[in-house]
């Protein structure tokens, strides 16, 4: 069973046409570039509401925050 679903996945994941693939090495790093860049966004974001949800909360987990924060300052 797991044999199969982490066949199915590398199958999934795998890079299209393999060595016939006629993408340029550039546009391959553009693509690499656009994918990090769109994850990093991602991150930061969800840290971002992650922040704003925990400091509008006012719990225990926001005054640790607030804690942290005067540190840091």
């Amino acid at each position: 069973m797991t044999g199969d679903l982490i066949r199915l996945l590398s199958m999934f994941f795998a890079p299209m046409g393999g060595e016939e693939n006629s993408t340029s090495q550039s546009e391959n790093d553009f693509v690499d570039s656009q994918m990090f860049l769109s994850g990093l966004l991602i991150g930061i974001l969800s840290c971002v509401g992650l922040f704003i949800y925990i400091k509008q909360r006012g719990s225990r987990w926001g005054n640790i925050l607030r804690f942290i924060l005067k540190i840091a300052r």
